[in-house]
């Protein structure tokens, strides 16, 4: 999700209709709300480069995986070199043959 950015598209296929998360400011949201979240935070951010890592995964069913991970977003905003990380929770549901996520936290990494 984090490398689709402001690809609206790609997170409409990624992300489930009815979609639970949390926002990074520990707000509630639905997939329009992560949509327009992920939309903006990207548009702020120019030549921005997305280095996902520290993946761990956990099958809880053959249709049901929770993973984890790190996520680092470097660019620049306001003529600025910005970096900054978070961590992710994703639930994916493998719905109609395909994988999509249907719970999502985010939580920054302060430094």
């Amino acid at each position: 999700m984090g490398e689709a950015g402001a690809d609206t598209a790609k997170l409409d296929k990624i992300i489930g209709d009815n979609l639970l998360a949390v926002g990074p400011k520990g707000e509630a949201q639905d997939k329009q709300q992560m949509m327009a979240a992920n939309k903006a935070t990207s548009s702020a951010t120019q030549n921005a480069s997305y280095t996902p890592d520290e993946y761990k995964f956990e099958t809880l069913s053959p249709d049901v995986i929770v993973m984890t991970h790190r996520g680092t977003t470097k660019g620049m905003q306001n003529g600025k070199e910005v970096t900054e990380s978070h961590r992710s929770l994703h639930v994916f549901q493998k719905r109609d043959g395909r994988w999509q996520v249907v719970a999502n936290a985010q939580l920054p990494i302060t430094q």
